[in-house]
């Protein structure tokens, strides 16, 4: 193994410790992180008074948060969130225990107060933020460069999915353990040690127990490792050894990743799988345009929100194929030309932030139809383009024109990151509540999932006809959606257009069989027609599927009542109090049972 020569490794990637006290005018490390810290705080701060949105009812309130008899140790042998109806269809399971513990201590602590788990969220981003602060300092000899790319990264606009939002945190936690996990890698490169390497190992462990993105990390180490070599004039001399030096420092952080498909096969039964929507065919022609969007995403940052229209491409003569293809070209044409510079080492690093951690979203098989592209996947590649401007101003304030090169810079910056703050700050205000979520969605774009979730959302406000309206146009663009069917089926039920409803829900239930909710609803049809056996076999189905469903075993109670099974329903009305102890109307029926008396009247 051809030796890490330390001065040169600092040489090419600036890998200088950061220093804590102020040099030629200079301020101090602690000084410029706590102007990072603040800066980047203030743009997020209309989030503290956001409410639970999009998937925050499935993940925090119902499936972790609430689930006080479940012990967190499951979190790490089983899936936790199999959904059924929620606000995004998943084709996978999820396997996160670390995000899972997350969520169950931030539930113990803050209860059900929405302030203090956006302001976690908000504390998590910013704690990312400061490690690239020092991640940066070791690219770049100029302690403003380093601090002007933190500040990109921390108030870049793409990042308000993965904050504003409880759910995303994902990205922040994930992000916060692969980037120490490199910080212990590059003082291990420098000074080897096991401790530091298992140090950096077990970070990547957490990362990917918050997060399965987080398996590009070997890819990124391969890179960073390469790049090292290819600038030490020793190993250059041996080009036959390069590749395998790098491999030899990524297979370790594979072996982990490795590790953890394992085990997550062995538990799940199951690691990602295609959705059924595209093939692989198909994901092969779309994915310039994947990488083209997040692209202009990354550089353009307007008109963000959370679903878009994006269209697959089916064909090779399409040339939403070839110009995308074209303009990837030409930006790697210029990566190539850019390496022969003197300190074009930046750019490989720059690029792999932003390309690597693309890739496994870039496989839009595994994503269902109209949820295909989102934001919070910017959350690393961010960092690319925090590189690049680092390096930018490094170059603009450096040599002979030095003093010409800080007049441009400091007003250039200013408003740049003004400018940032500002967008990020204005275009989170969607994310306050659902109606204003879903009504960005859908008023900017065709998409069916946006125009699903705002007819939800209509239908929970009592907006019922403008529900079904939209609902309508949802199930004729797409038959094949069978939660636009359940939804559908759900609104005409509470219209009391019982017909309607059962049409709906057995269309959602032929689509998606193991829907709980879809039986729960489909059963009340039944019973509001005094069809009671039916709808007590629609109810035990739910049961079977997911005996902790709120208001399922109230629901049997009352049909088994209604039978005249009195013994019976009120072991279904304990039943419902075992899972949720607080349910007032099941109490209430329990006790109007004893005394004879009706229970809570059929809506």
């Amino acid at each position: 193994m051809v030796p890490v020569k330390r001065e040169r490794w600092r040489t090419i990637f600036g890998l200088t410790p950061p220093s804590t006290s102020s040099k030629m005018g200079q301020p101090s490390t602690w000084a410029l992180l706590v102007l990072v810290i603040g800066a980047t705080i203030l743009p997020f701060l209309p989030a503290l008074t956001y409410g639970f949105v999009y998937d925050d009812d499935v993940q925090v309130l119902d499936t972790v948060a609430l689930r006080s008899w479940q012990s967190p140790a499951a979190f790490f042998i089983k899936s936790v969130w199999i959904p059924g109806k929620s606000a995004l269809p998943i084709s996978y399971r999820y396997y996160r225990p670390l995000f899972f513990l997350w969520l169950r201590l931030s539930a113990a602590v803050f209860g059900l107060h929405a302030f203090w788990w956006h302001l976690a969220s908000i504390l998590a981003h910013v704690g990312a933020t400061a490690l690239v602060f020092f991640f940066l300092r070791r690219h770049f000899l100029n302690p403003w460069a380093s601090t002007v790319g933190a500040l990109i990264f921390g108030l870049h606009p793409a990042h308000m999915e993965s904050v504003a939002w409880i759910s995303g945190v994902t990205d922040p936690l994930a992000a916060t353990a692969i980037l120490g996990s490199l910080l212990l890698w590059f003082r291990k490169r420098e000074s080897p040690s096991i401790r530091l390497q298992a140090g950096a190992l077990g970070l990547y462990a957490a990362a990917l127990l918050c997060k399965e993105t987080a398996v590009v990390m070997p890819g990124l180490v391969f890179v960073y490792t390469l790049w090292h070599l290819r600038g030490n004039a020793d190993a250059a001399s041996r080009p036959a050894g390069l590749l395998k030096i790098a491999l030899r420092e990524a297979l370790p952080f594979a072996g982990v990743a490795g590790v953890y498909l394992g085990v997550r096969l062995a538990l799940l039964h199951s690691l990602p799988k295609m959705a059924g929507s595209v093939s692989r065919h198909d994901v092969l022609l779309s994915a310039p345009s994947i990488f083209l969007f997040y692209l202009r995403h990354l550089l353009w940052p307007f008109g963000l929100r959370l679903f878009y229209d994006f269209r697959v491409i089916t064909d090779a003569r399409d040339m939403g194929f070839w110009i995308p293809l074209a303009v990837l070209g030409i930006l790697g044409a210029g990566l190539l030309y850019g390496l022969r510079r003197p300190r074009g080492v930046v750019i490989p690093a720059a690029a792999a932030w932003v390309a690597i951690p693309i890739l496994p979203v870039a496989d839009i098989a595994l994503f269902q139809r109209d949820d295909f592209v989102h934001d919070r996947y910017l959350y690393l590649p961010v960092l690319g383009l925090a590189i690049v401007c680092g390096a930018l101003l490094e170059h603009l304030i450096s040599g002979a024109r030095q003093s010409v090169g800080k007049r441009l810079a400091l007003p250039c910056v200013t408003l740049l990151l003004a400018g940032m703050a500002a967008l990020t700050a204005v275009q989170s205000t969607q994310w306050q509540n659902n109606l204003a979520l879903y009504t960005r969605a859908a008023e900017h774009s065709a998409n069916t999932m946006a125009r699903n979730n705002l007819a939800s959302e209509y239908a929970a406000r009592g907006r019922l006809q403008e529900a079904k309206t939209i609902l309508v146009g949802v199930t004729q663009d797409r038959p094949d959606f069978w939660l636009a069917d359940y939804n559908l089926g759900y609104v005409n039920y509470r219209l009391n257009q019982l017909d309607g409803a059962e049409t709906f829900l057995r269309r959602s239930i032929a689509l998606n069989p193991e829907d709980p909710d879809g039986h729960v609803y489909l059963g009340l049809t039944f019973f509001r027609e005094g069809r009671s056996q039916e709808a007590a076999a629609q109810l035990r189905e739910a049961i079977a599927q997911k005996a902790d469903g709120e208001g399922y075993h109230f629901a049997l109670g009352v049909v088994l009542r209604e039978q005249g099974h009195v013994e019976e329903a009120r072991a279904e009305f304990r039943e419902e109090l075992r899972y949720h102890p607080a349910n007032g109307i099941t109490q209430m029926a329990l006790a109007g049972m004893d005394k004879d008396a009706p229970g809570v009247q059929r809506q």
